[in-house]
C-alpha cells in the first residue's frame, strides 16, 4: 500500500507552500432511490495517475503552479492527473502527459497503487527517452531532472524561480520507495 490511513491524515501537516492542498477531493454522485424526488449522494473515490519518469538516474519532476484550490500548489510533484469517467489509469496518464509536457513514453509500467475511501492513486514508472529541452512545459512553473539525493532532501531548487520549493506530500511519501526504481534502471 502506497499511503497508510495514518499518513493520509498527515497531509494537513505540510510545509508552508503546500498548506492549502486539500487532502481529498471526492466527487459526489447522485442516485435516484426510486421514490421520484428523493436523491442521495455517495462519495466516489477520485482516481489519479502519476508517473516517475527516469533518465540517467534522474527523475522528471514538475513544480506545480501557485494557484489556490489545486493539489499541492507551489510544490514539486509528479506529472499526471485525474482520470476522466470510464478512462483507464494508463490512458489518463498518457492524456495528461501530452497535455502537460507534449510527450509520452512508449511504455508505462504500473508501479504502485493506493486505495482508500476517498481516492485511488495509480503510480507508473517509465523512461524519459528524449532530452529535457524537447519537452514543452504546458502546465506548472518549472520542470527538472533531479537525483534521488535531491529528492530525499525534501526540497528542490527551481532554476526558473531562483528559489527552493518543497516536495508535494505524495512525492514525500514515495521517496523511501524510489530506490526500488533507481536500482531497476
Amino acid at each position: 500500500m502506497l499511503l497508510s490511513s495514518a499518513s493520509v491524515h498527515s497531509f494537513s501537516q505540510q510545509p508552508q507552500l503546500c498548506q492549502h492542498m486539500p487532502p481529498f477531493m471526492p466527487a459526489a454522485n447522485t442516485h435516484h432511490d426510486g421514490s421520484g424526488d428523493r436523491k442521495r449522494q455517495t462519495l466516489i473515490p477520485v482516481q489519479v495517475s502519476l508517473v516517475m519518469l527516469q533518465q540517467n538516474n534522474r527523475w522528471l519532476l514538475q513544480l506545480r503552479d501557485d494557484i489556490d484550490g489545486i493539489v499541492a500548489p507551489g510544490c514539486w510533484g509528479l506529472f499526471g492527473g485525474h482520470l476522466e469517467e470510464n478512462e483507464s489509469a494508463e490512458v489518463a496518464l498518457r492524456r495528461e502527459l501530452l497535455e502537460e509536457i507534449g510527450w509520452c513514453p512508449k511504455q508505462l509500467n504500473p508501479w504502485l497503487q493506493h486505495r482508500d475511501s476517498a481516492r485511488v492513486v495509480h503510480v507508473f514508472s517509465g523512461e524519459l527517452a528524449v532530452p529535457l529541452n524537447q519537452l514543452q512545459l504546458l502546465e506548472g512553473q518549472d520542470m527538472d531532472l533531479v537525483s534521488l539525493e535531491e529528492i530525499r532532501r525534501g526540497w528542490i531548487w527551481s532554476k526558473r524561480l531562483q528559489a527552493k520549493r518543497p516536495l508535494a506530500p505524495v512525492l514525500r511519501q514515495l521517496t523511501p520507495r524510489l530506490h526500488e526504481l533507481d536500482q531497476a534502471a
